[in-house]
């Protein structure tokens, strides 16, 4: 018989999900990297264990020639030995046999869970779908992108991971990290754009002109020269991430809007490419 793993192949699962976990946590590392890893690592087990396992094959193929001739010649010590051999050689194959089964199934459970992962963690503003490619830097607790319509250039947002409407709802972790990510923010936007000052602005809900129900933090960079002034707060009020999302509030001055327009993806691409080189280059 065959030795069985003691877990079998759902424990096995197990502790690979968990050691997937804790070398997250110590490596900040993604889904998908671990997957890569483990599965490098899988590759490399079932080889020796399938070297090991033509080894054992060629010891069952010899003991067996072994034992018809040691028959023919009528040698019992010599039978024994060679029967010994053949058996703890067909052990060992039958038990390199259920591991590579086992190892196989366990690899391939490991990369579809990581592929599911990866797909579910989507990032969400509101209930809008973020392109990856707008997202120029992400920590723990909250991510910073472009913008699909700027007031400024260099108008960007940074928001909660967590969907939550109001900084009230924040834990304290993540309402630290909200606003020690806008400082570095505020730092990679100061050298691109050489400006001298920041609008940094929030709507704290729905009665203080917030479109999106997900806590956000809209930076803008300002110079002493521009002309916006105060104006800038009415275009906040009336901005939107979407033409759709929009509401009329009443005693609400809002300024002519005609001449803004939503950015290609390539544009909001190349643009959070730049930031995420400048916060590269500052860590």
């Amino acid at each position: 018989m065959c030795a069985i793993d003691t877990y079998g192949i759902q424990g096995a699962l197990g502790l690979v999900v968990h050691a997937q976990g804790l070398w997250s946590l110590k490596h900040n590392k993604s889904s998908k990297e671990i997957a890569l890893v483990i599965h490098k690592h899988t590759l490399s087990k079932l080889e020796k264990d399938r070297r090991r396992m033509l080894c054992c094959r060629r010891q069952i193929l010899l003991s067996t020639l072994a034992l018809q001739s040691t028959f023919q010649q009528s040698k019992p010590s010599s039978v024994l030995a060679f029967s010994r051999l053949y058996n703890s050689s067909t052990e060992r194959y039958l038990q390199l046999k259920s591991r590579i089964i086992q190892t196989s199934i366990v690899q391939s459970s490991t990369v579809t869970r990581s592929s599911s992962s990866n797909t579910q963690q989507q990032q969400l503003f509101g209930r809008f779908k973020i392109s990856p490619n707008q997202i120029f830097h992400k920590t723990e607790l909250s991510f910073a992108l472009v913008n699909l319509r700027p007031l400024v250039p260099g108008h960007v947002l940074v928001v909660s991971n967590r969907v939550a409407p109001l900084l009230s709802d924040l834990e304290d972790d993540e309402y630290d990290d909200l606003w020690r990510l806008i400082r570095v923010v505020q730092k990679i936007l100061k050298q691109q754009y050489k400006c001298n000052a920041f609008n940094v602005a929030i709507q704290d809900g729905e009665g203080a002109g917030q479109s999106v129900p997900h806590v956000h933090v809209h930076i803008l960079p300002r110079y002493n020269v521009d002309t916006e002034g105060d104006e800038i707060y009415n275009k906040l009020e009336n901005w939107s991430p979407r033409d759709g999302e929009k509401r009329v509030r009443p005693r609400l001055d809002v300024p002519d809007d005609s001449d803004r327009r939503d950015r290609t993806e390539k544009e909001m691409a190349d643009e959070a490419a730049i930031y995420r080189s400048l916060i590269n280059e500052s860590l």
